[in-house]
């Protein structure tokens, strides 16, 4: 199911989901998007990929002033902090593990 909401998310936006993204989720808990208006929304927002346990991979915003981020399909929370959980540096490295994993 989670994977229709992610087809979704794809064609509303315009924005194609990485395999690189999909494999960050597993690592980082959370993988930053970009940042996307819809209709009748004042500006734009922040959204994340991240997992939920009853859907699989979601793609969703942080939601209320604690900036929680919940589970578009079932609202289960997933955390309060949307921000990376590790620092720039190991993300970088994580990544070019990941461009070198995908490359063999």
């Amino acid at each position: 199911m989670g994977n229709l909401e992610l087809r979704a998310f794809e064609i509303e936006f315009n924005r194609p989901i990485t395999k690189r993204e999909r494999s960050m989720v597993n690592i980082v808990g959370k993988v930053f998007l970009g940042n996307f208006i819809r209709p009748g929304w004042s500006g734009e927002i922040d959204f994340y990929l991240f997992m939920c346990d009853n859907h699989g991979l979601v793609a969703d915003y942080p939601h209320f002033h604690s900036q929680i981020l919940r589970c578009p399909l079932c609202q289960d929370r997933i955390n309060k902090d949307p921000e990376p959980t590790i620092c720039q540096e190991e993300l970088d490295n994580l990544k070019k593990e990941l461009r070198d994993m995908e490359q063999k």
